[in-house]
């Protein structure tokens, strides 16, 4: 749960399998696909951030493919 202003946000993140095909964006105007250990290079919002810094702790040694 994250507070922004008045508001409280629960940012749900699933991990997920790539099976085929290309990642269409439809709820944003684009997509990006980057290496884990660099994801906090990115402006990212206050909610993403702990989803972020977990992602890196739990597959910052894999390499992208």
């Amino acid at each position: 749960m994250h507070r922004y202003g008045e508001r409280n946000i629960l940012l749900l993140a699933y991990l997920c399998r790539h099976v085929g095909g290309s990642p269409v964006p439809l709820e944003c105007s684009s997509i990006q696909r980057v290496p884990v250990q660099r994801l906090m290079d990115y402006d990212l919002a206050a909610a993403d951030i702990p989803i972020a810094r977990k992602l890196q702790e739990d597959f910052g040694q894999w390499t992208s493919r």
